[in-house]
């Protein structure tokens, strides 16, 4: 098996994607579609008043944005042939690479996988506390706890960094699902922040993808130093839990990493605010996702 516990995953929810991206893109264009003329009327009527009140250098702005920005947007987000090969797989494919060439920074000959070399890592770490410190909890009751104690960690840790992959999969695509809709938005004043919203949003999950890698990589390192000099002593014990611990916390901040990004996007400020706040998730590496919609 050449690949990852968390890249045999995330196939596993690529798989899933692939199976209902052209669907949920369907329904969110033909939402839009449906509302789209009334939507329009009501902005006809809105600048009608505009022009009437005088205020004609708006007027003629929006005239132009409703009458030939707007028709050119709605051919090329309603058509799913373009918005997959020039807006979603460009996407993909960018975020697959930067998290290949992270993964390819401690790759050899003899290592071709960086991810699967952690999880080698972290099952002789496992294989280490079962064979030694997991023995007979009554006659070795400290050394079980502390084994316990160390399998949490370093568990905990496994999954919050393959969270944030995955969840930058998922989320990058559930965001790129529903473009049509917020894509539209951008023709009319009133309601382009809600372009620049999605597009903040699609960013921060993209980010969290290439941050997981990192820290992957980073982890990868710090683990591979400390399984290969294994020792059974208090004090080395003490350093594999307080080292875990402390590569959880930066794990778990992702978010405010990514958020020191996005959030220079906007001059509110916060990327990570509304609706993306709901979810606070963060493709993983080797296949690409532009795989995923063509269906």
């Amino acid at each position: 098996m050449n690949k990852s516990t968390i890249e045999l995953v995330a196939d596993l929810y690529d798989t899933a994607l692939s199976n209902i991206f052209k669907h949920i893109y369907t329904v969110s264009a033909n939402t839009i579609e449906g509302f789209l003329p009334a939507f329009i009327s009501l902005y006809f009527i809105v600048m009608g008043y505009k022009w009437m009140i005088g205020d004609m250098a708006k007027g003629k702005k929006n005239f132009f944005r409703v009458f030939i920005f707007l028709p050119i947007l709605i051919s090329f987000i309603f058509n799913y042939k373009f918005y997959l090969e020039y807006i979603v797989t460009p996407i993909f494919m960018l975020k697959d690479y930067v998290v290949a060439a992270i993964n390819e920074i401690t790759t050899n000959a003899n290592d071709v996988n960086t991810f699967k070399k952690l999880d080698t890592t972290y099952i002789n770490l496992f294989s280490y506390v079962k064979n030694e410190l997991m023995g007979n909890i009554i006659t070795s009751t400290l050394d079980f706890f502390l084994g316990v104690i160390v399998l949490i960690i370093y568990g905990a840790l496994y999954i919050w960094t393959g969270f944030y992959m995955i969840a930058s999969l998922v989320l990058t695509s559930l965001f790129l699902m529903i473009g049509p809709f917020p894509a539209i938005l951008f023709a009319f004043d009133s309601t382009q922040h809600i372009t620049m919203a999605w597009i903040r949003t699609i960013a921060t999950y993209f980010l969290f993808a290439v941050f997981a890698a990192f820290f992957m990589i980073f982890n990868y390192w710090i683990s591979q130093s400390v399984v290969s000099e294994i020792e059974t002593n208090m004090e080395y014990l003490f350093l594999l839990i307080v080292s875990g611990s402390i590569q959880i916390i930066f794990v778990k901040s992702i978010p405010e990493y990514v958020n020191a990004i996005t959030g220079a996007m906007s001059s509110g400020g916060d990327a990570m605010s509304g609706v993306s706040q709901a979810f606070k998730w963060g493709n993983l590496t080797g296949r690409s996702v532009s795989s995923v919609m063509r269906k």
